[in-house]
């Protein structure tokens, strides 16, 4: 069993040392929300990583909708390489009252479904090596042949991947979200699930 803890602090200044803090007293994990607008996560989780050595780092929850996938996967990878491998992607549809109406951002349920499951998509396949492409109903990708930043978890490929949530609406039969459901991997955090393809 694997103990994470969600550090919910307005000011990012105090984060990093409350992480170095959680890792000296011997948790696995430290989460940091994804929220509309405030505390910039992924940017937080790398100033996290330079103080800690151990400690896995990641969101609780991301909405992959509210982002663009390829931006998203670039973070994350960015922050799995500076951190030698201890990078968490947390995805879920996300609550709509955090603000997603306020920016313009979709609050349909079964389109956020879509988003994230497209969003699953570019982002593993992105990460899963170059050159890669995509057609989706929302996203488009010709094949890009540039170097991302190299993943260096130690799942391959690219840094761990969670979802979470409940109740994610199925969408024009077996989902990717359902996909990642079904995909069990008790040995890491317990609910951790990674695509199986």
């Amino acid at each position: 069993m694997k103990y994470g803890t969600v550090l919910a602090v307005a000011d990012p200044r105090p984060i990093p040392e409350l992480a170095q803090a959680a890792e000296d007293a011997g948790w696995d994990a430290v989460f940091l929300a994804d929220p509309v607008w405030g505390v910039a996560p992924w940017v937080t989780l790398a100033a996290c990583a330079s103080v800690t050595e151990r400690i896995r780092l990641g969101t609780m929850l991301t909405p992959p909708s509210a982002w663009r996938p390829w931006k998203l996967a670039a973070e994350v990878a960015t922050l799995d390489n500076l951190s030698e491998g201890r990078a968490i992607l947390s995805v879920g549809l996300g609550a709509t009252d955090a603000g997603f109406d306020n920016v313009g951002e979709e609050t349909d349920r079964r389109v956020r479904a879509q988003l994230l499951d497209e969003g699953l998509d570019v982002i593993t396949g992105l990460w899963s090596g170059q050159p890669f492409g995509y057609e989706g109903r929302h996203y488009t990708v010709t094949p890009i042949d540039f170097p991302p930043p190299p993943p260096t978890g130690p799942a391959t490929p690219g840094p761990d991947l969670v979802r979470g949530g409940l109740g994610l609406p199925q969408v024009d039969g077996p989902s990717a979200s359902l996909r990642w459901a079904t995909a069990q991997r008790a040995e890491r955090w317990g609910h951790a699930n990674r695509d199986p393809r």
